[in-house]
């Protein structure tokens, strides 16, 4: 079925857009084919990180049958496909996940900007948070989860697949010492549940990094009891021992100001 969609995209956007196959990924792109290998190593190392990450072997399959992904060389395609295909404008963004709760079918679309090598890493970024979406969307079960968590984590894994490569701890990092120094509060952030601002993705990697940091097997209990359909208030006290949202947000204040005295990232697990 979704070789078909592949296949429809191709003789709707032009036939140079080839498929890459991997073990987990069905990679429709029209980058040059010296290129296109980054795509399968980027999507495939995403897969094992977050594999490692809930406890799953690498070989399981989290998607229906393998996640289709676009990748597009240009705006003008992106924008194409989005329209045609999904009904969506999406002439703010670069990338985006469709994820549909009812059947649990998920995608990716993407597109790069320029061809230097800084570009090739910002696209990668934007490839394995858009993947860890659609991961996400399949674990467990095809419930929604708070946006500020899904976005949190999408952060924290481009960073640890990626590495030095990807700015994202550094940025969480910073901005979580703003938030603490200036005593802005994250209430409304914590008690979220639609989709929240650009500016608010480095915050929220900082506060699931808090989380992962407490441990990994309890980070994917707090995952699971979110994708049962629990509150994060519920998901928070069941896991965590109690932990209620003001707690978190006490703590985490106290991770960072740790972390700071320390000349760390602390609270990012991703950095060394």
């Amino acid at each position: 079925v979704y070789k078909n969609f592949g296949n429809a995209v191709r003789e709707a956007l032009g036939r140079d857009v080839t498929l890459v196959e991997t073990d987990h990924f069905l990679i429709w792109t029209d980058w040059h084919p010296r290129n296109r290998p980054r795509l399968a190593q980027w999507g495939e190392a995403m897969y094992t990180a977050l594999s490692r990450q809930f406890e799953l072997d690498p070989s399981e399959q989290v998607f229906l049958a393998k996640c289709p992904i676009f990748c597009f060389r240009n705006k003008a395609r992106f924008l194409k496909f989005a329209r045609k295909f999904d009904g969506q404008d999406v002439k703010s963004s670069i990338g985006y996940t469709r994820s549909i709760e009812r059947n649990g079918h998920v995608h990716v679309a993407l597109y790069r900007r320029g061809s230097t090598e800084a570009d090739f890493d910002r696209f990668a970024g934007t490839l394995v948070h858009e993947g860890t979406h659609a991961f996400v969307h399949r674990l467990y079960s095809t419930r929604l989860i708070p946006n500020w968590i899904n976005e949190g984590l999408a952060d924290a894994v481009a960073e640890q697949v990626l590495g030095d490569s990807c700015p994202n701890a550094e940025n969480a990092a910073l901005l979580a010492r703003q938030y603490v120094r200036y005593d802005w509060p994250i209430e409304g952030l914590l008690h979220s549940v639609g989709p929240i601002e650009i500016h608010q993705y480095a915050l929220a990697h900082s506060v699931v990094a808090y989380l992962q940091s407490q441990g990994a097997k309890q980070f994917a209990e707090f995952i699971r009891s979110l994708k049962e359909g629990n509150s994060v208030s519920f998901a928070l006290a069941a896991v965590y021992d109690g932990m209620t949202l003001a707690h978190l947000e006490a703590r985490w204040r106290a991770s960072v100001r740790a972390a700071q005295q320390q000349g760390t990232q602390g609270g990012l697990p991703w950095k060394s």
